[in-house]
C-alpha cells in the first residue's frame, strides 16, 4: 500500500496473512495490544527531520507519531 501526498511517497507494509489489518484493528479495539506501549515520542510537523534521525536508532524509538497540529 503507498501513500502519496504532494509528490512524497510512504510505503506501508502489512504482515504477510491475509487481513493482516483487520486482526490488528481488532485487537486494539479489543484492548489486546497496548499502542501506547509502542509510541516512544511524539512531535509536530517541525520535529519531523529529527523524528526520522532518532529512528536510526531503534533502541531509542519504535513509533514517534505525528502531530500535526502540535
Amino acid at each position: 500500500m503507498v501513500g502519496q501526498f504532494r509528490m512524497i511517497a510512504i510505503n506501508f507494509g502489512h504482515g504477510s496473512y491475509d487481513r493482516a489489518y483487520d486482526t490488528v484493528l481488532r485487537r486494539l479495539a479489543d484492548g489486546e495490544i497496548d499502542a501506547e506501549a509502542i509510541i516512544t515520542g511524539r512531535v509536530g510537523l517541525d520535529g519531523v527531520a529529527d523524528a526520522f534521525q532518532a529512528l536510526r536508532d531503534p533502541g531509542e524509538h519504535i513509533k514517534i507519531l505525528v502531530l500535526p497540529n502540535a
